[in-house]
Protein backbone atom coordinates (compact mmCIF):
# COMPACT_ATOMS: atom_id res chain seq x y z
CA UNK A 1 0.00 0.00 0.00
CA UNK A 2 1.29 3.20 -0.67
CA UNK A 3 0.16 6.78 -0.49
CA UNK A 4 -0.22 7.48 -4.17
CA UNK A 5 -2.64 4.84 -3.85
CA UNK A 6 -4.83 6.65 -0.59
CA UNK A 7 -4.98 9.57 -2.58
CA UNK A 8 -6.16 8.49 -5.24
CA UNK A 9 -8.85 5.95 -3.22
CA UNK A 10 -9.95 9.18 -1.08
CA UNK A 11 -10.27 11.34 -4.16
CA UNK A 12 -12.06 9.10 -6.01
CA UNK A 13 -14.22 8.56 -2.73
CA UNK A 14 -14.37 12.16 -1.87
CA UNK A 15 -15.25 12.91 -5.74
CA UNK A 16 -17.46 9.51 -6.74
CA UNK A 17 -15.49 10.53 -10.18
CA UNK A 18 -12.40 8.85 -11.52
CA UNK A 19 -11.98 11.69 -13.78
CA UNK A 20 -12.77 14.26 -11.25
CA UNK A 21 -9.88 12.64 -9.10
CA UNK A 22 -7.57 12.64 -11.72
CA UNK A 23 -7.94 16.34 -12.15
CA UNK A 24 -7.52 17.15 -8.50
CA UNK A 25 -4.56 14.89 -8.36
CA UNK A 26 -2.87 16.00 -12.24
CA UNK A 27 -2.51 12.87 -13.55
CA UNK A 28 -4.30 10.75 -16.07
CA UNK A 29 -7.56 8.95 -15.62
CA UNK A 30 -6.07 5.36 -16.31
CA UNK A 31 -3.25 6.03 -13.67
CA UNK A 32 -5.81 6.64 -10.70
CA UNK A 33 -7.89 3.11 -12.21
CA UNK A 34 -4.94 1.73 -11.90
CA UNK A 35 -4.13 2.43 -8.30
CA UNK A 36 -7.36 1.46 -7.88
CA UNK A 37 -6.90 -1.67 -9.30
CA UNK A 38 -4.26 -2.39 -7.38
CA UNK A 39 -6.10 -1.83 -4.00
CA UNK A 40 -8.91 -4.01 -4.58
CA UNK A 41 -6.62 -6.81 -5.89
CA UNK A 42 -4.56 -6.51 -2.34
CA UNK A 43 -7.66 -6.56 -0.60
CA UNK A 44 -9.21 -8.53 -2.25
CA UNK A 45 -12.81 -6.65 -2.27
CA UNK A 46 -14.29 -4.35 -4.49
CA UNK A 47 -14.26 -0.83 -3.35
CA UNK A 48 -16.57 0.83 -5.57
CA UNK A 49 -19.76 -0.04 -6.80
CA UNK A 50 -19.50 0.60 -10.72
CA UNK A 51 -22.93 -1.06 -11.50
CA UNK A 52 -24.66 2.20 -11.82
CA UNK A 53 -24.63 5.16 -13.82
CA UNK A 54 -22.86 6.88 -10.69
CA UNK A 55 -19.97 4.78 -8.96
CA UNK A 56 -20.48 4.22 -4.88
CA UNK A 57 -18.53 2.87 -2.31
CA UNK A 58 -18.82 -0.34 -1.65
CA UNK A 59 -19.21 -1.60 2.18
CA UNK A 60 -15.37 -2.23 2.24
CA UNK A 61 -15.34 0.85 0.74
CA UNK A 62 -16.68 2.98 3.24
CA UNK A 63 -14.65 0.88 6.49
CA UNK A 64 -11.27 1.88 4.32
CA UNK A 65 -12.39 5.42 3.81
CA UNK A 66 -12.83 5.88 7.50
CA UNK A 67 -9.68 4.00 7.90
CA UNK A 68 -7.81 6.00 5.44
CA UNK A 69 -9.17 9.46 5.90
CA UNK A 70 -8.09 9.69 9.62
CA UNK A 71 -4.78 8.40 8.15
CA UNK A 72 -4.55 10.45 5.67
CA UNK A 73 -5.32 13.53 8.72
CA UNK A 74 -2.54 12.40 10.86
CA UNK A 75 -0.16 11.89 7.82
CA UNK A 76 -0.98 15.50 6.84
CA UNK A 77 -0.48 16.57 10.07
CA UNK A 78 2.99 14.95 10.56
CA UNK A 79 4.22 16.02 7.05
CA UNK A 80 3.66 19.62 8.16
CA UNK A 81 5.76 19.33 10.67
CA UNK A 82 8.59 17.70 8.42
CA UNK A 83 7.67 20.57 6.05
CA UNK A 84 8.71 23.04 8.03
CA UNK A 85 12.32 21.93 8.76
CA UNK A 86 12.42 22.02 4.98
CA UNK A 87 11.71 26.33 5.16
CA UNK A 88 15.27 27.23 5.46
CA UNK A 89 16.15 25.02 1.76
CA UNK A 90 16.75 27.99 -0.30
CA UNK A 91 18.31 28.23 -3.88
CA UNK A 92 17.24 28.09 -7.18
CA UNK A 93 17.27 25.37 -10.20
CA UNK A 94 17.18 26.46 -13.88
CA UNK A 95 14.89 23.60 -15.79
CA UNK A 96 15.15 23.68 -19.65
CA UNK A 97 12.59 21.88 -21.57
CA UNK A 98 12.26 22.34 -25.97
CA UNK A 99 9.90 25.63 -26.70
CA UNK A 100 7.95 23.06 -28.54
CA UNK A 101 5.93 21.86 -25.82
CA UNK A 102 3.31 21.95 -24.08
CA UNK A 103 4.21 21.76 -20.36
CA UNK A 104 1.22 22.45 -18.02
CA UNK A 105 0.96 18.68 -17.95
CA UNK A 106 4.83 18.98 -16.01
CA UNK A 107 4.68 22.95 -14.83
CA UNK A 108 1.86 22.96 -12.80
CA UNK A 109 1.93 19.34 -10.69
CA UNK A 110 5.70 19.98 -10.30
CA UNK A 111 5.64 23.53 -9.51
CA UNK A 112 2.32 22.87 -7.19
CA UNK A 113 4.76 19.98 -5.37
CA UNK A 114 8.10 22.28 -4.41
CA UNK A 115 6.06 25.48 -3.88
CA UNK A 116 4.54 23.32 -0.85
CA UNK A 117 7.44 21.66 0.58
CA UNK A 118 10.53 23.77 -0.43
CA UNK A 119 9.04 27.16 -0.83
CA UNK A 120 12.18 29.07 -0.80
CA UNK A 121 13.36 26.99 -3.68
CA UNK A 122 13.21 28.51 -6.87
CA UNK A 123 12.09 26.80 -10.29
CA UNK A 124 13.57 28.53 -13.44
CA UNK A 125 11.67 27.30 -16.29
CA UNK A 126 13.70 28.11 -20.06
CA UNK A 127 13.03 26.87 -23.26
CA UNK A 128 15.58 25.92 -26.17
CA UNK A 129 14.89 24.44 -29.43
CA UNK A 130 16.01 20.63 -29.98
CA UNK A 131 19.27 21.19 -30.94
CA UNK A 132 20.32 23.38 -28.06
CA UNK A 133 18.86 21.92 -24.92
CA UNK A 134 21.75 19.67 -24.42
CA UNK A 135 24.50 22.21 -24.98
CA UNK A 136 22.39 24.77 -22.47
CA UNK A 137 22.72 21.89 -19.68
CA UNK A 138 26.46 21.35 -20.71
CA UNK A 139 27.21 24.84 -20.70
CA UNK A 140 25.57 25.16 -17.24
CA UNK A 141 22.66 27.79 -18.41
CA UNK A 142 20.28 24.95 -16.81
CA UNK A 143 20.64 22.59 -14.17
CA UNK A 144 18.36 19.90 -15.32
CA UNK A 145 16.15 19.16 -18.93
CA UNK A 146 13.07 17.29 -19.53
CA UNK A 147 13.25 15.69 -22.71
CA UNK A 148 12.28 12.10 -24.59
CA UNK A 149 14.80 9.71 -23.56
CA UNK A 150 14.86 8.55 -27.42
CA UNK A 151 16.67 12.00 -27.52
CA UNK A 152 19.12 11.64 -24.05
CA UNK A 153 20.09 8.70 -25.44
CA UNK A 154 22.67 9.97 -27.87
CA UNK A 155 24.21 11.75 -24.97
CA UNK A 156 25.94 8.61 -22.69
CA UNK A 157 27.52 11.66 -20.15
CA UNK A 158 24.67 12.47 -18.82
CA UNK A 159 22.80 10.84 -15.90
CA UNK A 160 19.27 10.71 -17.13
CA UNK A 161 16.16 9.16 -15.12
CA UNK A 162 12.84 8.36 -16.45
CA UNK A 163 9.41 9.59 -15.43
CA UNK A 164 6.60 9.02 -17.38
CA UNK A 165 4.93 7.68 -20.51
CA UNK A 166 3.48 9.46 -23.29
CA UNK A 167 1.63 8.83 -26.61
CA UNK A 168 3.17 8.99 -29.90
CA UNK A 169 1.03 11.67 -32.26
CA UNK A 170 1.60 11.48 -36.04
CA UNK A 171 0.99 15.30 -37.38
CA UNK A 172 -0.47 15.95 -41.04
CA UNK A 173 -1.97 19.46 -42.36
CA UNK A 174 -5.67 19.77 -42.22
CA UNK A 175 -5.22 20.40 -46.44
CA UNK A 176 -4.34 16.69 -46.44
CA UNK A 177 -6.64 15.23 -48.95
CA UNK A 178 -6.88 12.25 -46.35
CA UNK A 179 -7.76 14.92 -43.57
CA UNK A 180 -11.74 15.11 -44.06
CA UNK A 181 -14.19 13.38 -43.34
CA UNK A 182 -12.26 10.75 -41.45
CA UNK A 183 -8.52 10.73 -40.06
CA UNK A 184 -5.94 8.48 -42.40
CA UNK A 185 -3.87 5.84 -40.56
CA UNK A 186 -0.28 5.78 -41.01
CA UNK A 187 -0.03 3.46 -43.21
CA UNK A 188 -2.25 6.01 -45.45
CA UNK A 189 0.53 8.23 -45.81
CA UNK A 190 3.36 6.34 -46.56
CA UNK A 191 3.78 8.41 -50.20
CA UNK A 192 4.52 11.06 -47.41
CA UNK A 193 8.21 12.20 -46.82
CA UNK A 194 8.92 12.15 -42.76
CA UNK A 195 10.13 15.29 -40.88
CA UNK A 196 12.42 14.93 -38.19
CA UNK A 197 13.30 17.74 -36.12
CA UNK A 198 16.74 17.35 -35.15
CA UNK A 199 20.09 18.19 -37.10
CA UNK A 200 23.11 17.09 -35.02
CA UNK A 201 21.59 14.29 -33.18
CA UNK A 202 18.75 12.05 -33.33
CA UNK A 203 19.83 8.47 -34.33
CA UNK A 204 17.61 7.39 -31.58
CA UNK A 205 14.36 9.18 -33.04
CA UNK A 206 14.99 8.21 -36.81
CA UNK A 207 14.75 4.95 -35.64
CA UNK A 208 11.81 5.52 -33.63
CA UNK A 209 10.11 6.68 -36.73
CA UNK A 210 11.09 4.27 -38.59
CA UNK A 211 9.96 1.07 -36.41
CA UNK A 212 6.71 2.62 -36.27
CA UNK A 213 6.27 2.81 -39.83
CA UNK A 214 7.50 -0.86 -40.28
CA UNK A 215 5.14 -1.73 -37.72
CA UNK A 216 2.63 0.02 -40.20
CA UNK A 217 3.69 -2.33 -42.71
CA UNK A 218 6.54 0.62 -44.84
CA UNK A 219 9.66 2.30 -45.25
CA UNK A 220 9.24 5.74 -44.56
CA UNK A 221 11.01 8.78 -46.55
CA UNK A 222 11.89 10.77 -43.88
CA UNK A 223 14.34 14.51 -44.22
CA UNK A 224 16.23 16.09 -41.54
CA UNK A 225 14.87 19.82 -40.88
CA UNK A 226 17.06 22.33 -39.31
CA UNK A 227 14.21 25.20 -38.73
CA UNK A 228 11.24 23.87 -36.64
CA UNK A 229 9.18 26.55 -37.76
CA UNK A 230 9.98 25.99 -41.75
CA UNK A 231 9.06 22.08 -41.11
CA UNK A 232 5.34 23.26 -40.08
CA UNK A 233 5.21 25.40 -42.58
CA UNK A 234 6.01 22.14 -45.37
CA UNK A 235 3.93 20.20 -43.20
CA UNK A 236 0.91 22.69 -43.74
CA UNK A 237 1.56 22.64 -47.37
CA UNK A 238 0.65 18.92 -47.30
CA UNK A 239 2.79 15.91 -48.80
CA UNK A 240 4.94 15.94 -45.64
CA UNK A 241 4.08 14.98 -42.06
CA UNK A 242 5.59 13.97 -38.57
CA UNK A 243 5.28 11.44 -35.81
CA UNK A 244 6.06 13.24 -32.88
CA UNK A 245 5.01 13.24 -29.36
CA UNK A 246 1.44 14.52 -28.05
CA UNK A 247 3.02 17.36 -26.09
CA UNK A 248 3.62 19.16 -28.84
CA UNK A 249 1.59 22.59 -29.15
CA UNK A 250 1.17 22.37 -32.80
CA UNK A 251 -1.27 19.66 -32.28
CA UNK A 252 -3.78 21.97 -30.84
CA UNK A 253 -3.14 24.20 -34.17
CA UNK A 254 -6.14 24.31 -36.63
CA UNK A 255 -3.78 24.30 -39.31
CA UNK A 256 -3.37 20.52 -38.47
CA UNK A 257 -4.66 17.48 -37.63
CA UNK A 258 -3.34 14.93 -35.54
CA UNK A 259 -3.77 11.30 -35.04
CA UNK A 260 -2.65 9.38 -31.62
CA UNK A 261 -0.65 6.19 -32.44
CA UNK A 262 -0.15 3.39 -30.39
CA UNK A 263 3.85 3.53 -29.67
CA UNK A 264 4.85 5.05 -26.42
CA UNK A 265 7.37 8.08 -25.90
CA UNK A 266 9.20 8.36 -21.95
CA UNK A 267 10.00 11.62 -20.73
CA UNK A 268 12.89 11.43 -18.70
CA UNK A 269 15.16 13.91 -16.66
CA UNK A 270 18.82 14.47 -17.43
CA UNK A 271 21.83 16.40 -15.64
CA UNK A 272 25.39 16.67 -15.03
CA UNK A 273 26.63 14.05 -12.39
CA UNK A 274 28.28 17.01 -10.40
CA UNK A 275 28.08 18.68 -6.78
CA UNK A 276 28.51 22.15 -7.47
CA UNK A 277 24.75 23.25 -6.86
CA UNK A 278 23.14 21.58 -3.84
CA UNK A 279 19.74 22.65 -4.96
CA UNK A 280 19.85 20.81 -8.25
CA UNK A 281 20.53 17.76 -6.49
CA UNK A 282 17.75 18.12 -3.88
CA UNK A 283 15.27 19.03 -6.77
CA UNK A 284 16.58 15.88 -8.88
CA UNK A 285 15.96 13.47 -5.81
CA UNK A 286 12.31 14.95 -5.02
CA UNK A 287 11.57 14.81 -8.11
CA UNK A 288 12.16 10.91 -8.53
CA UNK A 289 10.60 10.59 -5.14
CA UNK A 290 7.01 12.24 -6.54
CA UNK A 291 6.98 10.49 -9.77
CA UNK A 292 7.22 7.40 -7.99
CA UNK A 293 4.29 8.26 -5.90
CA UNK A 294 2.35 8.10 -9.23
CA UNK A 295 3.69 5.61 -11.00
CA UNK A 296 5.03 3.40 -9.13
CA UNK A 297 7.26 0.52 -10.88
CA UNK A 298 5.70 -2.37 -12.67
CA UNK A 299 5.99 -5.37 -10.06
Amino acid sequence: MTQAQISCFLAVADRLSFSKAAQELYISQPAVSKQIALMEQEFGVPLFDRTRKTIQLTEAGRLFYELFSDFNSNFKATLEKVQSLNYTRKGEVHIGCTINWDISNLYTPIQNFFSQKYPQLKLSWDGYSFDDLIPALKSGKVDVVFSLDIFLRDYPELVTRNLMQIKSILLYSAQHPLADPEHPSLLDLQNDTFFVPYTKTGKSLRDSVVNQCAAAGFTPKMINSPDYSSMLLQIQCGGCAMLTDEWMMSKNNPLFRHLEMDYEHTVGVAYLQNGENISKNLFVSELLFYYRQIFPPAG
